[in-house]
């Protein structure tokens, strides 16, 4: 019976997470879908910087992520460093953080999420997810002002 495995793993997933500081995703990501066609799958809110679309960064493959919530407010220039301090590196992959919202579209209402990057002018760029005004919503800005203390945030474990 592999419908009532899946749903007992997904009640057992749920539990765990509700009493833990990570949460793993993973989704497979469709790397030749135009932006606009992917977060419109998300069947959330678009607010698309057109200029940013350049400047995201392009990685290859699936994604695995640990996202984390660091419980207090993180400058930009220093959410690099507040991760490393507990093992971790922001996964920078925009697409595959739209994947990930799109099979789960519930996960960024209790957990909203998002990224970051500088553009080659080194201006911080992100991409976030989040329920806002009663809809969720993603949106690709451009902004150095601190993630406020509900954000988690996509990483991988820093190997030595």
């Amino acid at each position: 019976m592999p419908e009532l495995a899946k749903k007992q793993f997904e009640l057992f997933r749920e539990l765990v997470e509700a009493h833990s500081k990570t949460i793993t995703r993973r989704a497979a990501v469709d790397r030749n879908r135009a932006l606009y066609e992917a977060v419109a799958a998300t069947d959330r809110k678009p607010h698309l910087n057109e200029f940013l679309i350049k400047t995201m960064p392009t990685p290859t493959g699936d994604i695995e992520a640990i996202f984390i919530n660091l419980g207090r407010n993180v400058d930009c220039n220093t959410l690099a460093d507040e991760l490393a301090a507990v093992g971790l590196e922001l996964i920078v992959d925009p697409q595959g953080l739209v994947a990930i919202n799109k099979d789960d579209p519930a996960f960024a209402d209790d957990h909203p999420n998002g990224t970051q990057w500088k553009d080659t002018e080194g201006r911080y760029c992100f991409m976030s997810f989040y329920r806002g005004g009663g809809r969720r919503r993603v949106r690709l800005g451009q902004d150095d002002r601190p993630w406020r203390d509900l954000w988690w945030f996509p990483c991988r474990r820093l190997y030595s």
